[in-house]
């Protein structure tokens, strides 16, 4: 090397450009779908007259009260524990937040579907 050139060392891991705008983009449309999504639609059902179709989310509203706020309250602790969760395991997170979109998907458009043939 001459006195005209410049040394760039190797990127390390840490200079290198990350795909965390991918996984937040990704995060992003996951709670979109399953945080937002579902539960605005359930709502709409349950405003229809529908129930809650989850065993899991059913028996939890029949324990602590089948109330707007106790549904408000178990779909935002299951969303920010579901991030919470996959943000610590790292090599999982993307395979967790691509699970958690097409749950959202999965439960928004099923919602639909009973909303409209209701």
């Amino acid at each position: 090397m001459n006195a005209s050139q410049t040394y760039n060392p190797p990127l390390q891991p840490a200079d290198q450009p990350s795909d965390e705008t991918g996984q937040l983009l990704l995060w992003g449309l996951a709670i979109l779908f399953f945080g937002f999504g579902d539960t605005l639609t359930s709502l709409m059902v349950f405003a229809n007259g529908g129930y809650e179709s989850n065993i899991l989310l059913g028996a939890l509203l029949k324990i602590i009260g089948p109330t707007v706020g106790s549904f408000l309250a178990i779909k935002a602790a299951a969303t920010i524990g579901l991030v919470i969760f996959a943000r610590a395991i790292r090599p999982l997170e993307s395979l967790l937040s691509v699970l958690m979109l097409a749950v959202g998907m999965f439960l928004v458009g099923n919602n639909v579907v009973v909303i409209l043939f209701q």
